[in-house]
């Protein structure tokens, strides 16, 4: 949720789409947990512009407005200023399968 319009576009892709061992049919038992890279792309900045891209790995502490409010709330937050000739900002990060990583970006 983004009530005021503050978040600018965020792309999470990771380096496989799969998960090994796969989770067996009508299975209850998880897969080993396995590492994933994300690689994480803020787009629609602007020159000389400050930006904070947050990181939350719990959905109910992802507020709904005034992210930098609540910067507490987040487990990580970058903040950077928009360089020439990009418009856009990219981070990789390792995580295991079975962790959250909520990303939402904004300006300052």
């Amino acid at each position: 949720m983004d009530e005021l319009k503050e978040c600018l576009d965020v792309r999470v892709e990771t380096d496989v789409n799969y998960e090994s061992p796969q989770i067996g049919i009508l299975s209850e038992v998880r897969p080993t947990p396995m590492k994933i890279v994300l690689t994480v792309t803020v787009s629609g900045l602007k020159d000389g512009e400050k930006y904070t891209l947050f990181k939350y790995n719990d959905e109910t502490k992802v507020p709904a407005a005034n992210f930098a409010q609540h910067r507490d709330n987040a487990v990580m937050a970058i903040d950077f200023v928009k360089q020439d000739g990009k418009d856009t900002y990219m981070m990789t990060e390792s995580i295991m399968s079975d962790q959250k990583a909520i990303y939402r970006a904004v300006r300052v």
